[in-house]
């Protein structure tokens, strides 16, 4: 017998699907054709006639579809009587007079909530009290309902790019100020005022305002001189040192009265001193009777000679103390990081200007 249409009877009323419109998805997700309550979303079995002869096929390897109480594992022709369950759901298959209908049975699905039973009404009351209860907005419920866990993830990163916009806005609103001084290498330099300072090799930059700048070195006078970061994109400022007078101590041998002269000048008797005197050539005469003029040129250049000749000293006239040397292991990430950076300092040392370049073109793009 062949049919050219099948006959469905469900929850949805009576309704005549041709062959054309085969084959027929059965199952529980929204895209299915005969919707059966259960678990999942998908296809369980699709249905479907073959030389119009009825038949069913499962989909995937869900055991959970069974034909007249049987695991549908493969194809099955189907014949006049045959059942498919599936959680309780029946499909009875009826071929009559040359009909071909397929009957969904809902009553005793697993997934079909019955309605609660009740007692005879003569069991009763007469009258039965109603409890108030507490009103709530719908609004209330639903928001509460709605609600979603806040993710840490969010303030990560919106602290991020909080502090990148931040950084970005210092870096290019900033100006580029440069300290030429003579002598170079302080022993210290620091700079008062603002609360912003990046300094970039030989450069640092500044946001406008009033800065003073401290210089010291060993020697040399300090250095203290304010200046005005203003709207210029770049600014050089020199400091020249200067340096201190140095102390002369003149000592004679063997110890004789004599008088000594500093720069023509009769300053007292032998042994002199200390005098100050200012960077520069002095001359020194030692003179006694009985004993030849004695002229001695000082060159002043370095201030406090005592620290260079007490360093001379330590290094060739003392021995050295014993010191017990401990080996310093490197390991290879280390000695990475020493050599990327020790390029990177020769390479911004010799080549500054491209990073400067860099970084008021990106400035230009932002006023």
């Amino acid at each position: 017998m062949s049919f050219d249409h099948v006959i469905i009877r469900d929850v949805e009323g009576e309704r005549r699907v041709e062959a054309s419109a085969l084959p027929l998805r059965i199952g529980t997700g929204s895209d299915c054709d005969l919707r059966l309550p259960g678990p999942g979303g998908k296809a369980v079995a699709l249905f479907d006639l073959l030389d119009g002869t009825p038949f069913v096929q499962p989909v995937g390897r869900a055991a959970s579809l069974t034909i007249n109480a049987q695991p549908l594992e493969t194809s099955k022709r189907l014949a006049d009587g045959d059942a498919l369950e599936f959680y309780g759901s029946r499909i009875l298959v009826a071929i009559d007079d040359g009909r071909l209908s397929l009957d969904v049975r809902l009553e005793d699905s697993a997934y079909v909530t019955r309605p609660p039973e009740v007692d005879d009404e003569e069991a009763l009351p007469d009258e039965e009290a109603i409890a108030p209860t507490a009103f709530r907005r719908v609004a209330e419920t639903s928001a509460q309902l709605q609600k979603e866990r806040t993710s840490p993830l969010r303030y990560i990163v919106g602290t991020l790019l909080v502090f990148l916009l931040t950084a970005s806005y210092l870096l290019f609103s900033a100006k580029s100020v440069q300290f030429e001084i003579d002598p170079p290498e302080p022993d210290a330099f620091d700079i008062d005022g603002g609360w912003f300072r990046l300094p970039i090799g030989d450069r640092t930059l500044l946001r406008k305002g009033d800065y003073t700048v401290n210089v010291q070195k060993r020697g040399y006078f300090d250095v203290k001189q304010t200046f005005v970061v203003g709207d210029e994109p770049s600014m050089t400022l020199e400091l020249a040192m200067r340096k201190k007078p140095g102390r002369l101590y003149v000592q004679i041998e063997p110890p004789v009265d004599a008088v000594v002269t500093v720069n023509d000048s009769q300053v007292g008797k032998a042994p002199f001193g200390p005098v100050e005197l200012e960077p520069g050539e002095h001359s020194v005469e030692v003179e006694s009777e009985r004993y030849l003029l004695a002229i001695v040129g000082v060159l002043n250049a370095v201030i406090a000679a005592y620290y260079y000749l007490r360093l001379i000293s330590v290094m060739w006239m003392k021995e050295p103390e014993e010191v017990e040397e401990f080996p310093m292991p490197v390991s290879g990430p280390t000695a990475f990081v020493v050599v990327v950076a020790v390029i990177a300092v020769f390479w911004l040392g010799i080549f500054p200007g491209w990073v400067l370049d860099l970084t008021r073109g990106l400035a230009a793009l932002l006023v």
